[in-house]
């Protein structure tokens, strides 16, 4: 049976977990060996889909092409997780939090300014597994302003108001949604 193949017996396998058990509890070294590094590669799904398709458009596109598939991508992501018409700039920060602790993409906070909004995103996966290339570092700050503008967009900014990327390292995204 496939179970005894891999070792397990029913009874343990359906039998919860509980951590006050000795049997069950998890020594605080194997706990933190599970947590991520700072900067490791995301073991996130579709992380290797993600490398895979970056990898296609960097030999098949050109960088003007490149933006503009990943301004679409951005958009969709924006219509498949859209926000929930915040009446202020504080609940806007934390739907857009909520959603990307759901992907797994970082935090952000939003500042207004004279000049507009400024979003500062953090903690995102800034490594891929199998991105020997460094596509996605470069990718991900495209993506994160697509992705804003849409949102700005669908809550009925107009148009001549734009997102796009002012600085980005591997510890920081700055975005800044305002006048063109």
């Amino acid at each position: 049976m496939i179970l005894s193949s891999i070792g397990g017996r029913r009874d343990e396998m359906n039998r919860a977990a509980d951590p006050a058990d000795p049997e069950d509890a998890m020594p605080d070294d194997q706990v933190e060996a599970r947590m991520p590094l700072p900067g490791a590669a995301s073991p996130a799904p579709g992380g290797p889909i993600l490398v895979a398709l970056l990898e296609e458009l960097a030999q098949v596109a050109s960088e003007e092409q490149a933006r503009a598939f990943l301004g679409a991508l951005g958009k969709r992501i924006a219509l498949a997780h859209p926000l929930d018409r915040p009446n202020t700039l504080a609940a806007l920060e934390a739907q857009a939090n909520m959603i990307w602790g759901q992907l797994g993409w970082g935090r952000t906070r939003l500042v207004a300014g004279s000049g507009g909004i400024r979003i500062s995103h953090h903690g995102w996966p800034t490594n891929l597994a199998g991105d020997h290339h460094g596509l996605w570092p470069r990718a991900f700050p495209m993506l994160l302003a697509a992705l804003y503008q849409a949102w700005f967009q669908s809550l009925g900014e107009p148009e001549d108001l734009d997102t796009h990327i002012v600085s980005h390292n591997r510890e920081l995204i700055e975005l800044r949604h305002g006048p063109r």
